[in-house]
């Protein structure tokens, strides 16, 4: 039987927040801060810290407060969000109007296949939510539609155009997207389904971006357990209460387009660095070395090494 909860849950917009993170993020351990002396620290990682580079600890034998922004933040670390893995960023609001205008006109609400649909590559597939989609599958055809890619394209970090999540025009087939996490507790695939207007099942995990907080759940998107036990529920809530799901999938494209945009991206960044200067405690410096940026530099718009002659 479906679960009743969903429906009030769904209507009024309240959730309960999940207790714990579960899965090998529950166990993490962090590292011994290694950035003494240092107030704040703007370091590019693309996909957080946790495969063993140091986690800025914070606790009453060490009171150093270093304000380290990476991709994500976590449940289990003190980093600052930073928006660090937006490739093709010149042609976001292009790209993103563009999924959405085209996947408007393919796949209109009630043409679309009520089926929870993912499609993905095979990081950590002994002990991941992804894997867990795939085997239910297996068992349940007729509720979840769940596959590995046939090809696994890296090209996209380098050339401009190539689409990072195969075709996504294809998840908009299917009402009730998987938005599953990646090799590092999180994904940015969400950036792109919630451009698309399907019911976003969101699996709820340790690690989020910036924008996260927009998103509401039973607002924006319906949370998924981290062990994924209550999918089939979801898919069959969905199916039974589709004028909510519908409602729900069009509240997060209208988010979606405010805080995905390049105008938002950049105003985050501007507030965030320009905040936390503010707690700097000592008279800044300009580096010897330092080389004023140049706005019309191709180097800004790669994420490959580059040098200006």
């Amino acid at each position: 039987a479906v679960n009743s909860s969903w429906i009030k849950e769904a209507q009024s917009g309240s959730s309960t927040p999940c207790e714990h993170a579960g899965g090998s993020a529950g166990s993490f351990k962090e590292h011994v801060p290694q950035f003494r002396g240092h107030d704040w620290q703007l370091h590019y990682r693309i996909y957080g810290n946790h495969f063993g580079n140091p986690i800025q600890q914070t606790n009453a034998s060490n009171p150093l407060r270093v304000a380290m922004f990476s991709a994500t933040s976590c449940a289990f670390s003190y980093d600052i969000s930073f928006p660090t893995t937006f490739y093709d960023f010149e042609l976001l609001d292009r790209e993103f109007s563009e999924l959405y205008r085209t996947t408007e006109a393919l796949f209109p609400w009630d043409s679309k296949l009520d089926v929870a649909y993912f499609r993905g590559s095979c990081w950590f597939y002994k002990s991941h939510g992804r894997t867990a989609a795939m085997t239910m599958s297996k068992v349940a055809k007729d509720l979840v539609d769940a596959e590995w890619y046939d090809e696994i394209r890296t090209d996209m970090l380098e050339k401009d155009g190539i689409p990072q999540f195969g075709d996504i025009q294809e998840a908009a087939r299917y009402k009730y997207l998987l938005h599953l996490e990646g090799h590092d507790f999180w994904s940015m695939r969400i950036r792109s389904l919630a451009h698309i207007r399907s019911l976003l099942l969101k699996q709820q995990l340790p690690c989020e971006e910036f924008y996260y907080g927009f998103f509401q759940p039973y607002l924006h998107y319906l949370p998924i357990k981290r062990d994924l036990s209550d999918l089939f529920e979801a898919v069959l809530w969905a199916r039974q209460n589709d004028d909510i799901a519908r409602n729900i999938s069009d509240a997060l494209v209208r988010v979606a387009r405010s805080v995905l945009s390049k105008r938002s991206v950049l105003q985050y960044v501007h507030m965030a660095i320009v905040r936390y200067s503010k707690l700097l405690r000592y008279k800044v410096k300009l580096h010897p070395k330092a080389r004023p940026i140049d706005p019309s530099s191709r180097c800004l718009k790669t994420v490959l090494p580059c040098f200006d002659e």
